[in-house]
């Protein structure tokens, strides 16, 4: 038994030596700090840009190709592209793990994506680990996000249709314009300011803070563990607003009618309706 487990830890240590020898080779073989590709996308009408390990920066620029640049050890990502029938482009920066269990180093890697100006149709982006950060506004036809434990800032610009799904980070997005926003959130925070455009969220634990630039649309907020605060500085909308453990702030002029914990009127015309209800937090609309 003793003779065998020796020879298990002489094998364990030739394998950990034999990784500490070839991983400077390897590197030396690969040592590019940015890997950038250029690809015209004039035909498409969705791009899908899916990571695993990165944070993701994006822009729209002044030029005619979409570009991806690694930024840090690109050594360890490759770029994989591949087209799903004529109009749809799928991008994929994956880790190289075929050294890995040699690799005990850590690395920063930031991904940028530029997106051609005049390009307007449909993005969606999916990151599994970092944030992702907006340097432009955008004009989009369509936003897909979808993070697993990552922060979201800096989006602005106008679209048709935002979604965003995720399980740990926060969001935040400043001078936005869509027709349709969709939000879901398991653990963070959804922060919107100067906001124009039906909203509908959910979320379970974190706050909902919502500020409208001018009128609101339709609102529907919902959260488990969390406050919520709308503001809206030319309001229209009937109410209905709901807590089960907390406090309910209306500061518009409203009639309210309510029944326990459960809030209803209608401010102004009541063009458009808002429906905001949380389990475990307050509720404020100014």
């Amino acid at each position: 038994m003793k003779r065998s487990l020796g020879v298990l830890l002489i094998f364990i240590g030739i394998v950990i030596a034999f990784g500490t020898i070839i991983q400077p080779l390897l590197n030396s073989n690969r040592t590019s700090t940015v890997s950038e590709k250029g690809i015209n996308i004039d035909t498409i009408d969705k791009l899908s840009i899916q990571t695993t390990v990165a944070d993701l920066k994006v822009e729209q620029y002044s030029g005619n190709e979409l570009k991806l640049e690694v930024i840090g050890d690109s050594s360890k990502y490759n770029i994989v592209t591949s087209e799903r029938g004529n109009s749809n482009l799928e991008i994929e920066i994956k880790s190289n793990k075929r050294w890995f269990f040699f690799n005990t180093s850590k690395s920063s890697v930031t991904v940028l994506i530029l997106i051609p100006e005049n390009y307007n149709k449909a993005v969606h982006i999916e990151n599994t680990v970092g944030n992702l950060m907006f340097q432009s506004s955008l004009n989009l036809s369509e936003l897909n996000v979808k993070m697993t434990a990552g922060d979201v800032r800096g989006l602005s610009g106008t679209m048709g249709d935002l979604t965003f799904s995720g399980t740990a980070g926060d969001f935040h997005a400043e001078d936005l314009i869509t027709t349709e926003t969709n939000l879901k959130g398991t653990a963070g925070d959804f922060r919107l300011e100067k906001f124009t455009g039906n909203l509908n969220g959910s979320n379970t634990a974190g706050h909902i803070t919502v500020e409208y630039a001018k009128e609101n649309g339709d609102i529907s907020l919902q959260t488990t563990a969390g406050d919520i605060r709308v503001r809206i500085p030319e309001p229209s909308f009937e109410l209905d607003a709901s807590t089960t453990l907390g406090d309910v702030s209306i500061n518009l002029p409203i009639n309210l009618e309510q029944s326990g914990k459960t809030y209803r009127g209608i401010v102004n015309d009541g063009d458009k309706k808002v429906k905001v209800s949380t389990t475990l937090g307050d509720i404020r609309l100014d």
